[in-house]
């Protein structure tokens, strides 16, 4: 009998199962719904450090700050909780606008974004007669602007320069007239980021950084034990669960978001699932299908060649490129589609290779030179799951 999100599907008709009644609320388990500065667990350093910015800021002085750490440390929510609390209360004196770079990574783009914070209804033709409007509209309402770029390390370097550095001329013409100054708070998983900056555009703004540590186990534990507690009604509350998820993702990335989605997800398996408490089987079979479905929207959007390049993979046990490259011959045979160059075929790797299905490596072979090694990058039980999604979706035979 097959499932689908608790729908009992046969030919004849669909049958609806009930689930249990394990949620009280979903909104603490879902990574995307706002919280406040006071919920936001274990920062105590980082939000007394962006208070510090937000009063200068109050004050009418510049401040540039970078804001960095690993994904899931509350860099985002903790800034955003800040920036929301001061448009609450001191929007007579603070504009703030928060422009995520992963959708807006050129000046142009961003530009167009603060344009629609100030309501402007086209972006001038030229940079300078924007920056220009910008100032002139500043200076008339008398407000500071507070410039969030979250993910900002996707800007090109060129472009940032030229937003920071045009930024930073404004707020020194304000603060010469007496006005208020141009701030700006940038976000980033990468630290290297700062190194795209000029020298001069790094002195005139400064060095301030404020650095997110990733979160330990126990840092783990409070924060999702807090949620859970909202969550899910006692009797399905699990220390199972939370110690399992905690020592995983705390031993490896510190990220509070996978640990939190992880829960939800375990939390939403158990409600369609025969079982009526959560044991470790129950666990292990939510992790290979949160990590099989991720897999899976990532093989379903790759084009034929590049699946039954990672299929070669595979179905090869000698990794060497050249012995995958054979067995990728001899699938393109079955499969009746054209085969590519080994030079080509490289460059198929190199693609999977950024998908992080697979990992790479030279090793050194004595006196035969350095060949390349090929590696499934997954857990064994969800290589045989990514081997029938990929075989299900070509026919190589």
């Amino acid at each position: 009998m097959k499932y689908f999100h608790g729908v009992e599907m046969t030919q004849e008709r669909f049958i609806f199962s009930t689930p249990k009644d394990i949620f009280k609320d979903r909104k603490p388990l879902d990574t995307r719904t706002f919280i406040g500065t006071d919920e936001i667990i274990d920062r105590k350093k980082q939000i007394y450090e962006l208070t510090m910015v937000m009063q200068r800021i109050l004050r009418g002085s510049e401040a540039f700050v970078s804001v960095y750490g690993v994904s899931g440390t509350g860099k985002t929510a903790l800034v955003c909780s800040m920036a929301n609390e001061i448009v609450n209360q001191y929007s007579d004196f603070v504009k703030v606008c928060y422009i995520c770079c992963q959708t807006n990574k050129t000046e142009y783009q961003i530009l167009a974004k603060i344009c629609e914070v100030f309501g402007y209804p086209h972006v001038p033709n030229n940079s300078s007669s924007f920056y220009g409007l910008l100032e002139k509209t500043l200076k008339a309402e008398n407000k500071s602007l507070l410039l969030i770029l979250d993910e900002v390390s996707l800007v090109d370097g060129k472009d940032l320069n030229s937003l920071l550095y045009n930024l930073h001329e404004i707020s020194q013409n304000m603060f010469r007239e007496n006005h208020h100054c141009v701030s700006g708070i940038l976000i980033s998983n990468d630290m290297r980021f700062l190194d795209s900056i000029n020298g001069s555009v790094r002195s005139r703004l400064g060095e301030n950084t404020i650095q997110f540590p990733a979160y330990n186990i126990a840092e783990l534990w409070n924060i999702v034990n807090d949620r859970v507690e909202k969550a899910v009604y006692k009797a399905y509350l699990s220390e199972l669960l939370l110690s399992k998820c905690t020592q995983s993702i705390g031993q490896n990335s510190g990220d509070a978001r996978e640990c939190i989605n992880t829960i939800n997800a375990v939390y939403e398996f158990l409600e369609y699932s025969d079982s009526k408490e959560i044991t470790e089987e129950l666990i292990t079979q939510a992790y290979e299908k949160i990590k099989c479905d991720k897999y899976k929207g990532i093989l379903l959007l790759l084009p034929k060649s590049l699946k039954i390049s990672l299929l070669a993979v595979i179905n090869t046990q000698d990794k060497n490129v050249s012995s995958v490259y054979n067995t990728y011959l001899m699938l393109c045979k079955g499969a009746k589609i054209p085969k590519l160059s080994f030079r080509r075929f490289h460059q198929f790797i190199d693609e999977l290779e950024k998908t992080n299905l697979i990992k790479t490596c030279n090793i050194s072979s004595g006196r035969h030179g350095m060949k390349r090694v090929i590696e499934m990058n997954v857990e064994d039980n969800i290589v045989r799951q990514i081997k029938e999604i990929v075989e299900s979706t070509i026919s190589v035979f």
